[in-house]
């Protein structure tokens, strides 16, 4: 009876994720970036050090949102009675689809569909702030080059002085 309630003491509040899981994905994403910050000059040469900064920066956020869905399904696959290892596999060898097919079937085998909304949310939050931040660096030929070459241009020369009477 108070399993659906919405008290902070019920079973159903307890959060799925705890410090510990929180820990390890960003102990994964910076391992990742500092790989990638003394690995990738070794690899391509010539690179600047802000591109391959932002590439290990890429790569580690990547990272620590594959090793937090890991954890997700880990704690919340345990916590339900399925197979763990199964599901952190499936997350990580699919790394969004394995997650919504865990999502899904923990849903429908709990009988809860509210629980798998907020990690959708956010999934969905994620990949659409995404594209409103790449899109317009992806087509940036669309800018008008004439107006930009007139901003971009010194002005001219003051006229020289009327010659002396």
């Amino acid at each position: 009876m108070f399993d659906e309630t919405l008290l902070e003491s019920s079973p159903s509040r307890v959060p799925t994720l705890r410090g510990r899981h929180w820990l390890i994905s960003l102990a994964a994403g910076i391992v990742v970036f500092l790989a990638g910050y003394f690995l990738l000059p070794m690899v391509a040469f010539g690179v600047e050090t802000r591109v391959i900064i932002t590439q290990s920066i890429i790569l580690g956020v990547i990272i620590a949102g594959l090793a937090l869905m890991a954890c997700y399904a880990w704690a919340d696959s345990r916590h339900l009675g399925f197979n763990a290892p199964l599901w952190v596999i499936v997350s990580l060898v699919l790394p969004m689809v394995g997650f919504l097919i865990y999502l899904f079937y923990s849903a429908a085998k709990s009988g809860n569909w509210k629980r798998a909304t907020m990690p959708i949310a956010y999934m969905f939050e994620v990949i659409v702030v995404g594209v409103l931040i790449v899109v317009p660096l992806i087509y940036t030929e669309a800018l008008p080059k004439a107006q930009l070459m007139t901003f971009l241009a010194a002005p001219p020369p003051p006229p020289p002085p009327p010659p002396p009477p």
